[in-house]
C-alpha cells in the first residue's frame, strides 16, 4: 500500500506543484521550511495534504467520507491494524489513480487545444501539417539537420502556464540524435539552421501523449525555446 500511495503522491502533486505559488502576494516567496517552527511546519504539512487529498478526490469524482478519512489517520497514529486488507485498498486506489489520470488527461488536452487555437492567431506563429506551431526568434545561416543527425542545442521548456520543467540555461548544451526525441522536436529541428533560435509549441500528441513522463502530466502541451548550435550528420559514438 505504501508504494502505491507514494506513486499517487507524485502523480497528483503535478498540478499542485505547478500552481504552488498562485496564492502568494506578488513578489513574495514562501518562507524556507527550515525556518519554520515545528508547529508551523506541522500546520502547513497538514493543510497541504488536505488540499492535495481534496483536489484528488474532486478530480476523481469521489465525495470524501471524512469519518473514514479521520479513522484511517487515527489508526496509523495509534499503531492499530487496518480494517481493510492491503489487496482491497490497492485495488480501489488503483482505480482512484486511473480516474485522476483520465481527468488530468482530459483537462490538459482541452487547455492545450484552447491555447494552440489562440496562439495560431499570432501573425508571427507558423503551423505545420502535423499541428506543430513555431515562431522564429532568430534565423540561422548554417546547415539544417536530418532526422538522423546529432544536434547540439540549448533549450528552455515550459508548460502553457509558464512554469519551467526543464532547461539548459546556465549549463552545458544538450547533445542528442533527432530520432531519439519527441516527434515535435524531430520535426522542428529539421526546419532550423545552425545558429537559429525558435520557440516551438508542441501539442501533446507530438510530445509525451496520454502517459506523460516524470514531471510532465498526461496530454500536456509544451513550449520550448530552442537554439540550434551545431549539426553533426550520423550517430553519436
Amino acid at each position: 500500500m505504501t508504494r502505491l500511495l507514494a506513486a499517487l503522491a507524485v502523480l497528483v502533486a503535478l498540478p499542485f506543484a505547478a500552481n504552488a505559488q498562485d496564492t502568494l502576494p506578488p513578489g513574495q516567496s514562501p518562507a524556507p521550511a527550515e525556518n519554520l517552527t515545528p508547529e508551523q511546519f506541522s500546520q502547513i504539512v497538514s493543510y497541504s495534504l488536505g488540499r492535495s487529498i481534496g483536489q484528488d478526490a474532486k478530480m476523481a469524482g469521489v465525495k470524501l467520507d471524512m469519518r473514514a478519512l479521520q479513522t484511517g489517520i487515527n489508526e496509523v497514529e495509534a499503531g492499530k491494524p487496518a480494517q481493510r486488507s492491503d489487496e482491497e485498498m490497492n485495488q480501489v486506489m488503483m482505480v482512484f489513480a486511473m480516474r485522476i489520470q483520465k481527468q488530468m488527461a482530459a483537462d490538459n488536452l482541452k487547455a492545450g487545444q484552447e491555447f494552440l487555437a489562440k496562439n495560431a492567431k499570432d501573425p508571427a506563429v507558423k503551423s505545420t501539417a502535423s499541428g506543430l506551431q513555431y515562431k522564429v526568434l532568430k534565423p540561422g545561416t548554417g546547415k539544417s539537420p536530418k532526422a538522423t543527425s546529432v544536434v547540439v542545442c540549448h533549450y528552455h521548456g515550459t508548460f502553457i502556464n509558464g512554469a519551467v520543467f526543464d532547461s539548459t540555461q546556465g549549463g552545458q548544451p544538450a547533445q542528442f540524435p533527432l530520432n531519439r526525441v519527441i516527434p515535435g522536436w524531430t520535426e522542428a529541428l529539421q526546419l532550423m539552421k545552425e545558429g537559429a533560435k525558435y520557440r516551438i509549441f508542441v501539442p501533446s500528441n507530438l510530445a509525451y501523449g496520454e502517459n506523460g513522463r516524470d514531471g510532465i502530466g498526461p496530454n500536456e502541451t509544451l513550449i520550448f525555446d530552442i537554439e540550434l548550435l551545431k549539426v553533426a550528420d550520423g550517430q553519436l559514438p
